[in-house]
């Protein structure tokens, strides 16, 4: 998944907050996140950020400690936290003193938000990775249930969790226009569609190029929303 959502992360980090006027002034430049104040939390994003890589993909055999992808029954929410602290977490360090707030409200509904998203995205790749984690022992949620139980269960559970999350962050918007809220709403199908056309024999490249690309698709719908929402 690693190669589209940092393609994906690159739009995000522009719509992210200008959904509501109050943040449409507030365009996140090159030069506003690598400025003084807030190059020491750019350095400590990414200080994070590589730590949380190296232990996700890496055995240290000399302290007994397995890489995070061989421990099932976490790498589900590793991955899904990592990355929604990338793509929603990090612009807001990017931008400390400004009129953003890792306390605000809105802010924390849109982390539950990217973060429900983003684990939706994860377990299905969970699912097409039963056979390989089971040769390997690695126990995840969707080893452990079975890949019928995991698609039923995925479906509804991410579809009607994100449902949910979708109208509480647009009632934490000041301001909220016809494309904004189907921005926000349309992916809720989308992760349906995308269970229920699941197809574990397709090929892994495809596959991940499929389900990888939903994370663009998501970004560019909120970029295209802001932009006609402005004029």
């Amino acid at each position: 998944m690693v190669i589209a959502e940092q393609k994906a992360y690159k739009c995000d980090v522009f719509v992210q907050y200008h959904w509501d006027g109050r943040f449409s002034s507030q365009i996140l430049a090159i030069s506003d996140i690598f400025s003084k104040k807030s190059i020491s939390a750019v350095n400590f994003s990414f200080a994070i950020i590589g730590i949380l890589s190296i232990a996700y993909s890496h055995t240290f055999s000399l302290l007994g400690i397995k890489a995070i992808r061989h421990k099932g029954k976490i790498k589900l929410l590793y991955l899904s936290a990592v990355w929604t602290f990338t793509t929603a977490v990090m612009p807001v360090l990017f931008n400390m003193g400004q009129t953003y707030s890792l306390f605000q409200l809105q802010f924390i509904f849109f982390t539950l938000h990217r973060f429900i998203f983003i684990a939706a995205l994860s377990f299905i790749f969970n699912i097409y990775d039963i056979s390989e984690d089971k040769e390997n022992n690695i126990s995840t949620f969707a080893v452990m249930a079975g890949q019928q139980k995991s698609l039923m269960t995925g479906k509804w559970l991410f579809t009607l969790l994100y449902i949910c999350l979708s109208i509480t962050l647009l009632l934490t918007l000041s301001s909220v226009y016809f494309f904004i809220i189907l921005a926000i709403l349309l992916p809720a199908p989308i992760i349906y569609f995308a269970y229920n056309n699941f197809n574990s024999r397709m090929p892994e490249s495809t596959f991940a190029l499929l389900y990888d690309g939903l994370m663009i698709v998501k970004a560019l719908l909120l970029i295209f929303a802001v932009t006609v929402s402005k004029h």
